[in-house]
């Protein structure tokens, strides 16, 4: 899982996403519009070799939330 969050990290810093830390940790992800929500979506598709079902877009803490991005990430890849 380390792993992914590294590379999670990566994808959103590459992407000139804003991350918020809480204690040195990556806590939420401040997508400012919703150009950079697409971007991310496509990147960590790209990235992770998986697709992003549309029940995962309905709930906006799934993309902002750090935690439950890095879970969602780590239940998709497992799927594939």
């Amino acid at each position: 899982m380390q792993e992914i969050k590294e590379r999670l990290l990566d994808c959103i810093e590459r992407n000139g996403i804003l991350v918020e830390y809480k204690k040195e940790m990556p806590e939420r992800v401040l997508i400012e519009d919703s150009l950079q929500f697409v971007v991310l979506l496509i990147e960590l598709e790209n990235e992770f070799g998986i697709v992003v079902p549309d029940e995962y877009l309905t709930t906006e803490e799934n993309l902002t939330d750090f935690q439950a991005l890095c879970t969602m990430v780590n239940k998709l890849i497992e799927v594939k």
